[in-house]
C-alpha cells in the first residue's frame, strides 16, 4: 500500500516537470518564431535604409539576448520547481515508509 502510493507521488511529479517541459518548449517555440519575425523585418528595413542597418542589427541583437535572457531564467524556475517537489516526493515517501515502519 505504501509503495503504491510512493508511486502514486513520483508518478505526480513526473506529470508536473513533463507539464513544465512542455510549457518551457513552447515559450521556446515562441521565442523562436518572434526571432525569425524579427530577423525577417530587420532584413526588409535594412534593404531599404543600408545607412541605419548596423543600428537595426545591433537593436535586433539586443532584442534577441533579452528573450534568450527571459527563457534561460524561465528554466532555472522550472528546474528549481523540479527538484522542490522531486524533494517534497521523497519526504512523503520517507514519512509514508516510516509511517508503515
Amino acid at each position: 500500500g505504501l509503495e503504491a502510493c510512493g508511486q502514486k507521488v513520483d508518478d505526480s511529479s513526473q506529470q508536473l516537470r513533463d507539464g513544465l517541459e512542455a510549457k518551457v518548449d513552447e515559450y521556446r517555440q515562441k521565442v523562436d518564431e518572434y526571432s525569425r519575425k524579427v530577423d525577417q523585418s530587420s532584413q526588409q528595413l535594412r534593404s531599404g535604409l543600408e545607412a541605419c542597418g548596423q543600428k537595426v542589427d545591433d537593436s535586433s541583437q539586443q532584442l534577441r539576448d533579452g528573450l534568450e535572457a527571459k527563457v534561460d531564467e524561465y528554466r532555472q524556475k522550472v528546474d528549481e520547481y523540479s527538484r522542490k517537489v522531486d524533494q517534497s516526493s521523497q519526504q512523503l515517501r520517507s514519512g509514508l515508509e516510516a509511517c508503515g515502519q
